[in-house]
Formats: structure tokens, sequence, C-alpha cells
């Protein structure tokens, strides 16, 4: 029944004429409809739903090209503003405030669909920012429930363009709600947030940094009902795209130690998982599935006697037998082949539903249509536009090409969780997080051992069998000369370039990142500055303790796209401190956070001068 109807008008008129002895008998609760007698009708709920009916009402009206902008403006601030009071106030009978319909309002249900965001928007600003974070009968509050309907609108209502005043508001809520938090599961809406790629663009990004900067820390470590914190959700590869790579690294960046929590092996309940492993547990099920889904189709197509339509091309590599042969073996080192260095290897932690990189799957955007008879009609002009309202909608729409961005943004997503672990993890924890049960067992770091002299066969005989991830936690070398090495005079430094052949050996490995680099060269000669850019170029090093005096600013600058701490070993020379000091020196490296400054020959403490390096 419509809420503003009269109960009587529905009521029906079966009788005309009056009959006095017939209406003392009757009960007039008889006649009644269910709804006047329903005790439980909620007032609120239909008050809430009139005031979404009149906003859309409202919405079309505001099309009108009647209606200058000012008018239009005058118009929605009436709407909320009349009805700002009742929406503070009351709640229905399950908890809901008003803003639990707008976050559940979704425009596609109506016909032609009306956009509310405008009412979202000023009801999110006006109203108290206490019903923000009002959980309902379920425990849901607005910002959650909007993110689970996928609703954006309200998303971004709430996390863009927030004032400092409103983040303050929301942050002492959060630690209120918090500060005992009993250690429950919960989904948060830092967990739907992770989860929610309707939008893939920069607003994503930017409406979820904001929420990771009024969310207490405490928020990011609750966990929902499947054990899985908001990192947890944000690297499955279900939900992999451009934008959530910069979600994850949000997240990395706002609270350190979730990369350290765990979750139970989705294949085993006696163990437990890194969030590096799990990423690609999830990698490994979602290709499986839908290398699966391929073949029931290309299963049922032969059934029903179609033409085989899947490119054999596609099929290359991905036998189901061959698969799990590849799954299933993993090499052992043994004996001579086991490496002496490092920490000893971790127990079998690693994900034993985890990804090989390089593997590709059979997906259903795999299958082609069937070539068509070639048209022998006349050739007909068509505009150009025509053509273009054709071919744009099915170049974005290309499946092969969405699933790639898929795979390099879980590539990317990959580096960035394994580079966090060798920069925050000691050795040994790096190691048991990153190693992946079915792929062979990789070094994490290097470190060459005490100062010798020998030559690159030598080398290569003692530590060729090594294999290496792409990315190290540390590469150390001490004073180690080549056997038969020519010292090649530098323009700028006379110096040896010895250290070229092992980083070149490196890369072969192949290495490509490496976070810290420690080389001992304080005995002259020592390595030209030539020799230490080729030596360190393109690795992306963070960490740098390359032992030598006086290392030019020019070269640091050279190498530090990715510099955040260095080393520093200083003669006493005035001219090197002013060359560091310099606007165009030291300063010029943008990444860089920390300097350590040794003296050799000192004319200045070491305190002084770090302070005039760092002014």
């Amino acid at each position: 029944m419509n809420p503003t109807e009269e109960p009587s008008k529905s009521l029906p008129h079966a009788h005309e004429e009056e009959d006095d002895d017939y209406d003392d008998d009757l009960d007039p609760n008889d006649f009644l409809v269910a709804s006047e007698v329903e005790p439980d009708e909620d007032h609120v709920k239909a008050k809430f739903e009139l005031d979404l009916e009149e906003a859309r009402k409202l919405s079309k009206k505001l099309l009108s090209a009647d209606l200058d902008e000012e008018e239009k403006k005058s118009l929605r601030a009436k709407f909320v503003n009349d009805r700002r009071a009742e929406w503070s106030e009351k709640t229905d009978d399950e908890r809901r405030n008003f803003l639990h319909y707008l976050a559940e309002y979704n425009y596609r249900t109506h016909k032609p669909p009306v956009s509310l965001q405008w009412v979202m928007m000023q009801a999110v600003r006006k109203l108290p920012a206490v019903l923000v974070w009002s959980p309902d009968n379920k425990g849901r509050v607005p910002l959650t429930t909007a993110l689970l309907k996928v609703n954006i609108s309200f998303y971004y209502s709430v996390c863009l363009r927030m004032r400092e005043r409103t983040y303050e508001d929301y942050k002492a809520l959060m630690l209120k709600k918090y500060e005992n938090w009993d250690g429950g599961d919960e989904t948060t809406c830092l967990h739907a947030a992770a989860a929610c790629v309707a939008d893939d663009g920069k607003n994503r990004q930017d409406a979820f940094s904001n929420m990771c900067r009024f969310s207490p820390r405490q928020m990011f470590f609750v966990r929902d009902s499947k054990g899985r914190t908001p990192l947890h959700r944000a690297v499955d590869y279900e939900y992999c795209c451009k934008s959530q790579v910069g979600v994850v690294s949000e997240l990395l960046r706002t609270c350190h130690g979730l990369l350290d929590i765990p979750i139970q092996d989705p294949e085993d309940v006696n163990r437990t998982i890194s969030v590096y492993q799990y990423h690609h547990h999830t990698r490994k099920k979602v290709l499986e599935s839908r290398r699966r889904h391929a073949q029931d189709i290309a299963s049922q197509e032969l059934k029903s006697g179609a033409p085989k339509k899947v490119d054999p091309r596609h099929e290359k590599g991905l036998d189901p037998k061959k698969d799990a042969k590849r799954v299933s073996a993993r090499p052992e080192k043994s004996g001579p082949e086991r490496s002496s260095m490092g920490p000893p290897p971790p127990r079998d932690k690693g994900d034993s539903a985890s990804k090989r990189r390089g593997s590709i799957a059979l997906t259903p955007q795999g299958v082609t249509t069937p070539l068509q008879s070639p048209n022998l009609a006349p050739l007909t002009r068509v505009k150009t536009e025509a053509v273009q309202k054709i071919t744009r909608p099915a170049v974005a729409d290309n499946p092969l090409s969405k699933e790639k961005e898929t795979q390099e943004a879980a590539n990317m997503i990959s580096d960035l969780l394994k580079l966090e672990a060798l920069r925050r993890q000691s050795p040994e924890k790096a190691a048991e997080s990153l190693r992946l049960q079915d792929e062979p067992a990789k070094e994490f770091w290097f470190d060459f051992g005490p100062p010798n002299t020998l030559s690159e066969n030598d080398f290569k005989k003692h530590f060729g069998h090594l294999k290496f991830d792409t990315a190290l936690q540390y590469v150390g070398f001490p004073q180690v000369r080549l056997k038969g090495s020519r010292e090649q005079p530098d323009v700028r430094h006379q110096g040896r370039k010895d250290m070229v052949f092992f980083f070149d050996w490196l890369r072969a490995k192949p290495v490509t990142r490496i976070i810290k680099v420690v080389v001992e060269d304080m005995e002259k000669p020592s390595h030209s500055d030539e020799a230490i850019e080729e030596c360190l170029k393109d690795l992306g090093v963070e960490i740098l303790d390359w032992r030598r005096l006086d290392l030019d600013a020019l070269c640091l600058r050279k190498i530090g796209t990715h510099l955040r701490e260095i080393h520093l070993q200083w003669s006493g020379s005035n001219s090197t401190l002013r060359a560091w000091s310099e606007k165009e020196g030291l300063a010029m490296i943008p990444t860089l956070e920390v300097i350590h400054l040794s003296q050799d020959e000192a004319c200045l403490s070491a305190t002084q001068s770090l302070a005039v390096v760092l002014c």
C-alpha cells in the first residue's frame, strides 16, 4: 500500500444500505485490512523510501533546460535541508539510518536510470559524521554496505574531496570503535574497498588512500570470516588490475606489519602461508578454473558436432598431464649442488598451490570464431565514423587484452610483495615467506666471503651452481681481485674494474633488483666512478655502502633512481663535501632519505659533516 493513501479508501464498499440489527453483531475489526492491524509496520523505512522516490523525481526535474545552475543548486540544497533533522535522528527497525538507504541505492534498477549522487554528497557532508560509521543490526556501516553493493557514487562521496576536519572526525570515531577490539572477524570497509574494482582509475586510488589515512592501525589487522586481512583481499588474483597495484602499494606503505600476517593454507589446515604465497595460490586457482572452463566449452562443442574452434597455438604448454608433472616436480639439491652460504634452507612452508610466473593459461578468450567465406560483392565506401563505432568497443573489450593486463598487474603486485619482504624481513624470514613449493629453491642474497684473489673461471666453478631469484635482499663483496685483470685508467679516477665482472655475472643469473649492496674498496687503487656506475646501473639499488673514499655526487645521481640510504666515506676534502652538499649534488636524488657519513682524515667532526651534507 502507498504510505500516503488513506486506509479507508482501500476498503471495499459492498453494502450501500445500513442494517441496524446486523451492525450490532459486527466487530469493526473484522473488516480491517492487514496493513491496519500489523504492529510491526516500519514507518521510518516507509518515509526513507518515500524520500528516495522524491529525490528521483527532483533529479528528473533538474534535467530541465528551463532551470539555470543557481536554481538547480537551490533546489538540491532545499531538498536536503528540509529533511536534514529527520535523517540525522531516525533509524528504521533494523537500525539503518538514511545513509544506509543511500548506500544500498542502485540506479540501474530504475527505468530510466536516475543517479542520486548529489543527494549522497550533500547528505554525507551535512549529516553528523557518526552516521557514516553507525552499524545496523548486521554490524554493517553505510560505507561498507555501499562497497559490498558496488555503489561507487556513495564511496566517492565519502572518501574524495575530504576536508581536514572530516579526516579527524572519522579517525576519532574509528579509534573509539577499535580501541577495545576483541580480535573477532569482521568485513571492514578496508576489506570491501580492496575487493571493489568497478572503477579502475585514479579516483579509486585516491579514495582508498584517503580511507587508509583515517583508518586506525588496528583496523588493518582485522580478519574477515575467512581469516583474510585487507592485504590478503587486495592481492587476490581475481581483483588484479591497474588500480589494484596502487591499492596494494598503499596498504604496504601505510601499515608495514601487514606483510608478516600469515593465513591458513587453503589446501593444508596444519600450516600457514605468507601473503606472497597466498597471492600465487589465488593466481593458480583462477587460471586453473579458467583452463577447465575452456576445456569444458571445447568438449561441449565436440559433442555437439561443431568444428573445433580452439587455436592450437593457445594450447601449447597447457596439457593438463604436463602441467600436473610441472607442479608436482620439485628438484632437490644435495651434495655439492647445495649452497653452503646464507641461512639454512627453511622448512617446507611454500605455497603448494602457487603458480609459475612465466606460464600462460588457456582461457575462454582463446576461442575464436571460424573464418567466414569471403564476400565477393563490390566494395562500398563507408564513412570513417561509422567504422569507429563498430571497432572501438571491439578493441576496448578484447578479452585477450584484458587478460594480459590482469597478468601484468599481478606480476607488479608479486614484485611489490617480494621487494617489501626483502626490505623489512630477516634473510631467514624472507626466504621462508618467498619460497614457492612448485619452483626450484632460489637464493635471495649473496655474500662472497673473506677477501680473496681468484680468476673468473675459479669464481664460476665455485658459485656457478647457485640459482638466484630476480630480486636479492643483499649482495656483499670483500676486497677481491681478479687474477690477470688489467687495471684500466679512467679520465675521472684512476681505478680498477674488477667488480664489473661480478655484477654482470649476477645479471646473467638473472638478477634485476638488489636492495642492499656492500663492497669493500678502500685499498688503492680502488674502483673508478665509471666502473661503479657500470656495476650498479639498472639494478634499482636502495641501500648503497660502497666503501671507497669520496664517491662522486654525479655518479651517485646516475645510479640513484631508487636510492634511499647511502653510506659515504669522506677523506676530509672540503671540495668533496661541497660537491655532496650543493643543490646539484645529493639533493638531486629525490628518493634519498638517510645519509651515513664516516671520516678517514677529518678536519670536521662526523656530526658537523653530516649536518653540512643534510643542509
